[in-house]
């Protein structure tokens, strides 16, 4: 029952101490990426990610992803490829 509790607590706890919960900071990942925050979320996050290796981890997959897609942005694709996924998201209604 008491740890129970302490699950449902946590939130406003961390609200009233204002750290941001993994979701909260994963709501503003691409700012934070971006440098688009104001100073005070900033270092909000900063101080989350020296806690939490999970969200470092996402952070640093988020990072590795950019910049592996700007990478590969200028890259000829095969047709064939072009061709199947189109169909495949066509085939699931995510496309026209």
């Amino acid at each position: 029952m008491k740890k129970h509790l302490m699950r449902m607590a946590a939130p406003m706890i961390r609200r009233l101490m204002g750290t941001p919960s993994c979701q909260e900071v994963n709501s503003f990942l691409m700012d934070y990426v971006d440098e688009t925050l104001d100073a005070e979320t900033s270092e909000r996050y900063r101080k989350h990610l020296g806690r939490c290796g999970t969200c470092t981890s996402y952070l640093e997959q988020y990072q590795d992803t950019i910049k592996l897609a700007r990478e590969c942005r200028d890259s000829e694709l095969p047709s064939d490829l072009v061709e199947h996924t189109l169909a495949f998201l066509k085939d699931r209604g995510v496309t026209s």
